[in-house]
């Protein structure tokens, strides 16, 4: 019994739903109030539609183009937090400013903690 339709299926599937998520990705960069959101709306949009597309061709694709695929996606999985974590980051150091709806600002608060100590003669117990 040949399952080859059964391949393609899943492939196409997995293709559509990778546009879908790289679509509302981009409808995200646009629609969010903020850097951090907009960060945080295109980091998933990379992770999750493109690992999706990479699986399709995975799918799709004959067996070595399929296992670069599968490189590919374990290496997105690895860096695009990294890379959108270091982006934040950054952002916040520019003191970017946040959106309105943003009621808290941890790492604003560590870094007043810091400061604080940092400016203390002694240590206060």
């Amino acid at each position: 019994m040949n399952l080859a339709w059964l391949r393609d299926a899943i492939g196409l599937a997995l293709l559509a739903g990778g546009l879908c998520f790289t679509a509302l990705g981009v409808f995200g960069l646009f629609r969010m109030p903020d850097v951090y959101t907009r960060m945080h709306a295109g980091s998933k949009a990379v992770t999750l539609g493109a690992s999706m597309i990479l699986v399709a061709v995975a799918f799709l694709a004959p067996l070595p183009i399929g296992l670069r695929a599968i490189a590919i996606t374990l290496f997105l999985f690895l860096t695009t937090p990294v890379a959108t974590f270091a982006s934040a980051r950054a952002a916040h150091r520019r003191r970017e400013p946040m959106a309105l709806q943003t009621v808290i600002d941890e790492l604003e608060d560590h870094r007043r903690g810091e400061r604080a100590r940092e400016r203390e003669p002694y240590p206060m117990d």
